[in-house]
């Protein structure tokens, strides 16, 4: 197994529940994630921050997403048009111990923005635990629930 690299990670302020469970996916799923996301074309007056967005790769990193790092942007970039090209699915990631519509809300419109860069998308809610009919509620909607219980995948 490669090393888990997160040297460029810092937790979120207020976010003490969450970070542990986005870290715990990270490691066990592995990848490239970029976490507190912003995407530059977010129509949105005040752009939502999307938890992570993970790549496949053989290198297994965590860290967070800064505007004005010329490097990660153009890291992203490549990575995102990689998976445009090779038809790769990109993770979209929210994160929530507990799932409530604006969690469901916010992995939904995360998707559709990098669907609009005609990159394929899996959506996946990370949570603490999540009961068997909400999974199958949100498997018919395309969205996967990932918790540290059940780490299967």
């Amino acid at each position: 197994m490669r090393k888990f690299d997160k040297k460029k990670w810092k937790p979120a302020v207020n976010r003490e529940l969450s970070d542990p469970l986005l870290r715990q996916c990270c490691l066990k799923r592995g990848g490239i994630t970029f976490a507190e996301v912003t995407l530059v074309d977010d129509p949105h007056p005040r752009p939502r921050e999307i938890d992570g967005i993970r790549f496949q790769s053989r290198v297994r990193k965590l860290e967070t997403w800064s505007a004005d790092d010329p490097t990660q942007f153009r890291e992203f970039r490549d990575l995102l048009c990689d998976a445009r090209r090779n038809h790769r699915k990109v993770e979209v990631i929210e994160v929530s111990p507990m799932i409530d519509r604006g969690t469901i809300g916010q992995v939904v419109v995360a998707s559709w923005l990098l669907e609009q860069r005609k990159v394929k998308v899996r959506k996946v809610i990370v949570c603490q635990e999540a009961g068997v009919a909400l999974k199958e509620f949100l498997a018919k909607h395309d969205i996967e629930v990932w918790s540290p219980s059940h780490c299967d995948k």
